[in-house]
């Protein structure tokens, strides 16, 4: 048979074409090569039952639709059976949390994000490693982020940035007496609520002030100078800052380039 005629003859036969999908599944489960979340992701697009995808992570957070995609991987919607609230669960890319060195350092870095604390910070509230594979459960946040609203044409008033920067400018403030800088602020990263509060998300790339290896992290377009050199501090989280209040009033980089 050539592709063609394979895909037309599993559409003539829905049920043969998931019984062969549930059947290379429980295989692959069996040579734990499918985690019980990739198994939960693959049934819609493979024609199975459960649509939209939801599965079960560390038998306590149900995992069902994807909210959006980012360098570090993908965020989906999920639910905490044991305290019955809604979460956002953030799984981490394979290629990140295969790498020994890579996942380490993430993992240090998402526990250090977890004690912070503070109202306008989406909080952290627990890590997972299952079958192989990095989760970080978070705060829901019923939302939306700052980037979409820009993208789709909303100018911002000198006064909505007074007062959204003033809650934006707290998170930051507590993250920087904890020691902690983001290192990656921009408004993809600011979340509008629907009662009209921001909230700093994304602390993937945070680092402790004056500890560890320098390396270049970050957005180019929001970096401060200095941190294309791997060279960062405070005031590396305020220029972004800056970045991000000049585009919220203009609709625009302040900048364009390379």
């Amino acid at each position: 048979f050539s592709i063609p005629n394979i895909a037309d003859f599993l559409t003539q036969y829905p049920g043969l074409r998931s019984f062969l999908m549930e059947t290379a599944q429980h295989r692959m489960l069996e040579l734990s090569r499918l985690s019980n979340f990739q198994r939960g992701a693959t049934m819609p697009a493979m024609g199975g039952k459960s649509s939209p995808m939801r599965s079960l992570l560390a038998g306590r957070y149900e995992v069902s639709a994807m909210l959006g995609e980012g360098g570090m991987g993908t965020v989906h919607q999920g639910f905490d059976r044991s305290l019955e609230r809604k979460v956002a669960i953030k799984r981490v890319r394979s290629e990140y949390a295969a790498e020994p060195t890579v996942r380490a350092r993430f993992m240090q870095e998402a526990r250090m994000a977890a004690r912070l604390s503070h109202p306008y910070i989406v909080a952290v509230h627990d890590i997972i490693e299952e079958a192989g594979e990095l989760f970080l459960v978070m705060e829901f946040v019923d939302g939306r982020p700052l980037d979409t609203l820009i993208a789709e044409g909303r100018k911002f008033t000198l006064n909505d940035c007074e007062t959204l920067f003033s809650f934006v400018c707290q998170a930051v403030a507590c993250a920087h007496w904890n020691h902690v800088l983001h290192l990656d602020l921009k408004p993809g990263n600011v979340m509008l609520d629907r009662m009209g509060f921001a909230k700093v998300m994304d602390f993937g790339l945070a680092r402790r002030g004056g500890s560890g290896p320098r390396e270049i992290a970050g957005t180019p377009t929001h970096m401060a100078p200095e941190q294309h050199r791997a060279e960062y501090g405070p005031a590396s989280d305020v220029y972004a800052l800056g970045v991000c209040l000049y585009e919220m009033l203009t609709g625009f980089l302040p900048y364009v380039g390379p």
